[in-house]
């Protein structure tokens, strides 16, 4: 967190541990979830690191 911050409000979004995401029942088509994927496909690698374990386990 930035050093300037000292509050800020936060959106959790609690997903299922197993299973595939229904996206069209979230509103998002096709489209938007590829784009949506390549997104978030920059952020893999952080995810993916050893240390991120910690959170599987919340």
């Amino acid at each position: 967190m930035p050093a300037n911050i000292e509050e800020a409000q936060v959106i959790v979004t609690f997903m299922p541990k197993v299973g595939l995401v229904n996206l069209q029942s979230r509103g998002i088509n096709q489209e938007q979830a590829a784009d949506l994927r390549v997104r978030l496909s920059r952020f893999a690698p952080d995810w993916e690191l050893p240390e991120m374990d910690a959170y599987d386990a919340l």
